[in-house]
């Protein structure tokens, strides 16, 4: 593509990033990295949300933080992106901590953020701390009264229970 003058879009390289990323080929998401810096690309949401999600399911970790920090802005899918990749290799008390960053951030969470503010809580066994974080609410606000509840023995899969009319505890 390069060699044959056409100059790569920021689709072009969100896309290899995804690809690097669901190989787990760290090695050539930096050289792709390296080639949006040294050519002074602009660095969109989307390049730099792609960024985030390859250093996380790559493992490391810093390099997706620095790569979030540097994004000039955020939205609730770049939050949604940090979160779940913390969740994703463990870091639970992390990703509970950006979902507050989050909220002093004003940006408004949705079903994605909720789901993996979840599975952290789960793990944590911090059910209290979920609640306290509003997340039964929103859900219950969609007309029915459900629960998310996050199962040890099916995994950390949500799934939803329906009230019974009892109180949440």
């Amino acid at each position: 593509m390069i060699e044959q003058g056409i100059k790569p879009s920021s689709t072009t390289f969100s896309s290899l990033l995804m690809a690097c990323s669901i190989s787990g080929n760290l090695w050539h998401g930096k050289v792709t990295h390296g080639y949006i810096m040294r050519n002074v690309i602009e660095a969109d949401i989307f390049i730099n949300g792609s960024l985030v999600d390859l250093y996380f399911k790559c493992g490391s970790i810093v390099s997706a933080e620095f790569a979030f920090k540097g994004m000039p802005r955020t939205n609730v899918v770049a939050w949604n992106i940090m979160i779940s990749g913390y969740v994703s290799v463990g870091c639970d008390f992390e990703a509970l901590g950006v979902f507050s960053e989050m909220e002093n951030a004003e940006v408004k969470p949705n079903a994605i953020t909720f789901t993996s503010v979840l599975v952290a809580c789960s793990r944590l066994a911090a059910l209290e701390q979920g609640k306290e974080l509003g997340i039964i609410a929103p859900i219950q606000a969609v007309g029915t009264s459900f629960v998310v509840c996050l199962s040890e023995e099916r995994g950390t899969r949500p799934y939803l229970w329906k009230r019974q009319g009892k109180a949440l505890r």
